[in-house]
Formats: structure tokens, sequence, C-alpha cells
């Protein structure tokens, strides 16, 4: 089986681009549990990658609460 990582996340934004999303959001968006994304996210957010950054707190579309939001820099 394919090891899901960073470069499925950045490819899935890349071909998303004008908007943010939060973990949860990515999660249903992608298809996968909300831990790999986590996981996946919290190594883009730091060195060596520094893929993305948090632009901010909003409502997620998915759970209505508040969350960190997140893009590709």
């Amino acid at each position: 089986a394919k090891k899901l990582g960073q470069d499925d996340v950045a490819t899935f934004l890349k071909a998303r681009p004008g908007r943010d999303w939060t973990r949860a959001e990515l999660a249903e968006g992608i298809g996968w549990r909300i831990n790999v994304v986590c996981g996946r996210v919290n190594e883009l957010l730091t060195p060596p990658f520094d893929a993305l950054e948090e632009v901010g707190r909003r409502a997620c579309l998915i759970t209505g609460e508040s969350a960190n939001a997140l893009r590709l820099r």
C-alpha cells in the first residue's frame, strides 16, 4: 500500500488554489482520516518543508467549530 504523504496534501492544495482549508476540510476533501491529515499538515508547517502556513481561525465547513485555516506558502 502506498504511504500517505506530504506530496498528496500539496498536490490536493495546488489543484484547488484561491482558498484556505481546515484540517477537517482537508480530511474530507482528500478522503483520509483526520489523524493522518494532521500528521502530514504538521510536517508541512515546519522545516525542512515549510510548505504550508496558518492564516488565522475561522468556522470549519465540516465541524462548524473555530479552527486554524491553512494554505500553501
